[in-house]
């Protein structure tokens, strides 16, 4: 019994899900990251190609990494105590 019952999705994916998953690169071309501009990241970009410039990957690249934050025991002690103090001082 296939006549006319089946929903007009069936066998039909969204569009959504036909378009590859966008690509993020680690470090975009000059004058990409000049324009601000979405780099595909290969050497020549596609946009420096179609637009015509020249596609170099000269500027620094300086991505800073989070670094963990050491407090020392004496510090959070002497912290404590003056939280601890202040809360239970008279107001």
């Amino acid at each position: 019994m296939t006549g006319g019952t089946e929903s007009p999705r069936s066998g039909m994916l969204p569009s959504r899900a036909q378009k590859p998953p966008k690509k993020y690169v680690t470090r975009a071309c000059d004058e990409c990251k000049r324009r601000k501009c979405k780099c595909d990241g290969l050497e020549p970009c596609y946009r420096c190609v179609s637009m015509g410039l020249d596609c170099a990957y000269h500027s620094s690249y300086n991505r800073v990494q989070k670094r963990k934050r050491h407090v020392s025991i004496p510090l959070l002690e002497y912290s404590l105590v003056i939280c601890v103090g202040f809360a239970n001082s008279p107001s």
